[in-house]
């Protein structure tokens, strides 16, 4: 085990750990609302973190067991692990759907059969050719050189990588553009803030994983440079892990402690720091706002 082995190691484990701490997260607040809308970003990112785990799971392995029978359970896990990231596209654009897109019945099924099907099809081959058929041209194996782990994916096909870049790219991309939409449609400071948050946080988190696990499976030379192989991990932890779930998290939950701060202030708070100066030929329940003279606005007191 060298310095690279180690570092992928760490990196794994903070990893899975992140990911553990952010879906309990979104748990907690599932059990409190029981709503569909939790449920499914709930299991959006359970199978995110269970991916993470059975990556790190498979690099542990790999690392400290040896033996014949090894290999498989190793390229079981990762390939496993690739499944649940694939998949998460499907729970990403179900829940982004419900409450974002809300495209038609016929556009769901067509979209979730579709991915489902030209994934599973390229699954049942590698997981086949895993345990029984042992040949090497029914799958992508990437040897990570410098941290002397491995990886497999499907085999390395550009016609599979046309149909599925598609299908795989347009949810985050309609919900990236439809939480834009709203951040500027509405004046809500809370929701201007949640949908900015929304669109941040999927955009990191996708191109983390899209990022990684594309290059991977397409670049040759990412595995064997252990430069670019280790910047690509470190990437994907940071802006996935960290800064997309975390954004992902507020946007979408927004706790209590985040919604207080972005609130607008009390009119009476506002009128003692100076920020507002209430007319005096209005009644008690409005004020102008200073910044804005030439166009006083008149707010109720009870709307903030």
């Amino acid at each position: 085990m060298n310095s690279f082995t180690t570092y992928f190691l760490i990196i794994g484990t903070l990893s899975s750990l992140t990911c553990v701490i952010f879906s309990s997260f979104i748990l907690r607040s599932f059990f409190r609302k029981r709503t569909m809308g939790s449920l499914l970003l709930s299991i959006t990112f359970l199978s995110t973190t269970i991916a993470e785990i059975l990556l790190c799971s498979s690099f542990y392995i790999e690392t400290f067991i040896k033996g014949s029978n090894i290999v498989k359970i190793t390229e079981f896990l990762t390939f496993t692990c690739y499944l649940f990231f694939a998949f998460n596209i499907v729970f990403l654009y179900v829940f982004g759907n419900r409450l974002l897109l809300h495209d038609n019945d016929i556009v769901r099924l067509l979209f979730v059969l579709g991915f489902t099907f030209l994934t599973a099809f390229s699954a049942g081959l590698v997981y086949k050719n895993i345990f029984s058929l042992g040949n090497p041209d029914l799958y992508t194996k990437i040897l990570l050189v410098a941290p002397q782990l491995s990886m497999i994916f499907p085999e390395r096909s550009f016609i599979i990588l046309a149909i599925l870049t598609p299908l795989g790219v347009t949810p985050a991309i309609r919900i990236i553009i439809e939480a834009i939409k709203i951040q500027r449609g509405t004046k809500d400071p809370i929701a201007k803030k949640g949908f900015q948050f929304i669109w941040q946080g999927t955009l990191f988190w996708y191109l983390g994983y899209s990022a990684t696990f594309g290059m991977l499976w397409f670049v040759e030379f990412i595995s064997t440079n252990p430069i670019l192989v280790t910047g690509i991990f470190t990437f994907k932890f940071i802006f996935s892990n960290i800064i997309g779930f975390a954004l992902l998290y507020l946007g979408w939950v927004m706790p209590d402690r985040f919604k207080r701060r972005f609130r607008k202030k009390a009119w009476i708070v506002q009128v003692q720091n100076g920020d507002i100066v209430a007319d005096q030929e209005a009644s008690a329940g409005v004020y102008i706002h200073k910044n804005n003279p030439q166009k006083p606005q008149f707010v109720e007191i009870t709307n903030e």
